[in-house]
């Protein structure tokens, strides 16, 4: 039915391998070695054996759910219009139509929660058999990941992380599988010695503004004319407390030209919408030392 269009590392096959031989399971491979397309590869078995018609992608951001579609649209021959990202930032009734023809849907969990009910009264998610969620370590505490997974008990799952620390591998096992390959760079320097893996690799984070975020977002563009690149950009780096010390300060042309409406909006939003983001990482990365 569809195909992979792209060579699998030997590494990356034996990964899928493994996930293939169990329904449910977890691939542990560092950063930068191919996660996704063992995932991509995962998918298109699936829906080639007719183990499912439809699968369900789960991104922690925005970010990633637009990385993500494309490279399924890059490594596969799924038509593009079948390979359907959902986020907060679209509007509800668009994704409505967006939930009907996908035949992989990348969303956020949290979206996937929030949409529970927009498909003709049905829930959205039951006809999905098949699910591959990234950034798997985060199927813990609060996350919508832990709710989401609660309630759909998918037949089929396949789990993908680069880090799967002592402290939270049993809470990830307990929601999606004791399955688990893992490689870490020195397993795979030994056992593929044929590939050049790098000496260390770095990765990027992004804090996803909430909906109550985007909301305001998109009034400043409406109703702010004055340096209003500078509170986008004041408001996304540095958060709520950073543009409200800026708009309270009395000697600032913003103060005076701010909307009174926006500033009671901004009053309720998350002052630091990086830090919570950065806690997590800290819980789950095993560091000896850190800077922030």
């Amino acid at each position: 039915m569809y195909r992979l269009t792209t060579k699998l590392r030997e590494y990356q096959q034996d990964a899928l391998a493994y996930a293939l031989e169990h329904d449910r399971s977890v691939c542990v491979l560092p950063t930068g070695t191919g996660k996704t397309l063992v995932g991509i590869s995962w998918a298109i078995e699936l829906l080639g054996r007719g183990a499912t018609d439809r699968v369900l992608v789960l991104e922690p951001s925005r970010f990633l759910v637009e990385q993500t579609a494309r490279l399924y649209i890059t490594h596969t021959d799924i038509p593009d219009n079948e390979v359907q990202p959902i986020y907060g930032a679209i509007h509800p009734e668009s994704r409505r139509d967006l939930w009907k023809r996908g035949v992989v849907v990348v969303c956020t969990p949290q979206v996937a929660l929030n949409d529970l009910f927009t498909v003709d009264k049905q829930e959205v998610l039951h006809s999905f058999r098949a699910v591959v969620i990234d950034e798997c370590h985060r199927t813990l505490g609060r996350y919508a990941y832990v709710k989401l997974l609660e309630r759909y008990p998918f037949q089929y799952a396949l789990g993908l992380t680069a880090t799967l620390p002592k402290h939270i591998r049993n809470q990830v096992e307990e929601r999606i599988s004791t399955n688990v390959i893992e490689w870490g760079w020195d397993e795979l320097r030994a056992k593929y010695p044929d590939y050049d893996f790098p000496d260390w690799i770095g990765e990027i984070y992004d804090a996803e503004l909430n909906s109550e975020e985007v909301d305001f977002l998109l009034a400043v563009e409406k109703d702010v004319s004055t340096a209003q690149a500078f509170c986008k950009r004041a408001f996304t780096r540095d958060g709520a407390l950073a543009l409200k010390e800026t708009i309270n300060n009395p000697r600032t042309k913003l103060s005076e030209d701010f909307p009174e409406h926006l500033k009671e909006q901004l009053e309720h939003l998350r002052e630091l919408h990086k830090l919570q983001e950065v806690r997590d990482i800290l819980i789950e990365h095993e560091f000896q030392k850190t800077i922030t």
